[in-house]
């Protein structure tokens, strides 16, 4: 037997009674008890982060390297793809891409490595061991001449020889607290540096299977989300997902350009003028340049370091004079050329972005922090369009 209408209705207004009363009681459960739920809760948000660091790191990490792979891929193919007629027989190239993929990048690596320890190692060379010896007889004689003089001060205050060995003996056993202290430190920095490099092997093999496995993963979850969603939900999803292709790799692909034409530009810039450890300052100044306004850090402030521990200030102007040349030259016309249209951000907009991704994520916050602007700002051009060609047909229906 069916219920009256009007029975329908109470019985929604007390259903809706009953959760807005729920809601009430489990939000003044929360403030009541938020001085243990928020610190449990952190506590738990970091220890999922913490698990699952490895995979996001692991999916970036194939988000950088999926274009060089399907690049070799397709260069192996061509090569090597007449031998093959199998379907079967040519996706075997995928394994071999990813291996070559990955070699280059370990040999890119050991490059750069080799590189800077090879300039400081011979800078280190150039200097002159005589003068450091002297410096450093210099500053122990004059280091046990202070000893003597303080002595001989507080032996004219009635300090004998006797309080001074007590004193002396609490000063070594500060040293030795804090040399505990510190050695504690480096225990405890040492067993983070080895969980930060187990976590990053577990994502490396991760990177590697789906590397291996990325087209029919594709499918699968296109395959998933088109039965899942709507139509309209599909199309809107794919949509978002292209523009962030888009606006990350454009963004990527261009910074790093950008990054190696200023490392080298740097380090040759400097080495003509002959401003020491002009590669390294190079090399960071290329690193640095992935983050927007931070590569020129590295580039000014090296170059007055060295100059300023070499005692050169005339060399140090004209390294500056040489760096503001080729800052300029990135800023007006090589980083704008390698920057996709697509990510064409206002310098506001960096400035706030950055901002945000260094209080939010800190050094990983700053560096996603330009292409989520890029992709945000078109998100919502693409909301203004939608939103005007709304008004357009409805004006037009009126008429």
């Amino acid at each position: 037997m069916k219920l009256p209408d009007r029975n329908e209705k109470y019985q929604q207004i007390l259903l809706y009674v009953l959760l807005g009363a729920f809601c009430i009681l489990v939000m003044l459960f929360l403030l009541i008890n938020i001085g243990v739920i928020v610190p449990k809760g952190m506590s738990f948000i970091s220890t999922f982060f913490s698990l699952i660091s490895p995979f996001i790191v692991g999916l970036a990490i194939v988000y950088l390297l999926n274009p060089i792979v399907n690049q070799i891929e397709k260069m192996l193919y061509k090569s090597l793809g007449i031998i093959f007629k199998k379907k079967k027989d040519r996706m075997s190239f995928r394994g071999l891409s990813v291996l070559i993929t990955y070699l280059i990048v370990a040999g890119c690596i050991f490059l750069i490595l080799s590189v800077i320890i090879s300039s400081v190692a011979n800078e280190i060379k150039l200097a002159d061991t005589d003068s450091l010896k002297n410096i450093a007889l210099s500053l122990l004689s004059s280091g046990k001449e202070f000893i003597k003089g303080i002595a001989s001060k507080l032996e004219q205050f009635g300090i004998k020889s006797a309080n001074i060995s007590e004193y002396q003996q609490k000063l070594l056993d500060w040293i030795n607290s804090s040399t505990t202290d510190i050695a504690t430190g480096a225990f405890s920095f040492v067993s983070n540096v080895g969980n930060a490099i187990s976590k990053f092997l577990i994502a490396m093999v991760l990177s590697i299977y789906v590397l291996i496995d990325l087209d029919n993963l594709k499918k699968y979850w296109q395959k998933a989300a088109a039965a899942l969603l709507r139509n309209r939900s599909y199309g809107a999803l794919s949509t978002f997902l292209k523009d962030a292709d888009d606006c990350f790799s454009g963004y990527i692909k261009g910074q790093f350009l950008d990054a190696c034409v200023m490392a080298v530009l740097v380090s040759v810039g400097l080495s003509i003028v002959n401003v020491k450890y002009s590669v390294l300052i190079g090399i960071l100044t290329g690193i640095g340049n992935l983050i927007p306004y931070v590569g020129p850090i590295f580039a000014y402030g090296g170059t007055i370091l060295a100059c300023v521990v070499d005692g050169d200030f005339k060399k140090m102007l004209i390294g500056l004079i040489v760096v503001l040349v080729i800052q300029g030259l990135d800023g007006n016309f090589i980083n704008p050329k390698l920057l996709s249209n697509s990510i064409s951000v206002n310098p506001i907009l960096v400035i706030i972005a950055l901002l945000i991704g260094a209080s939010t994520g800190g050094l990983m916050g700053m560096l996603v922090a330009v292409p989520v602007a890029a992709l945000v700002k078109k998100e919502f051009d693409r909301f203004i369009a939608w939103r005007e060609a709304k008004k357009l047909e409805k004006s037009g229906e009126m008429q």
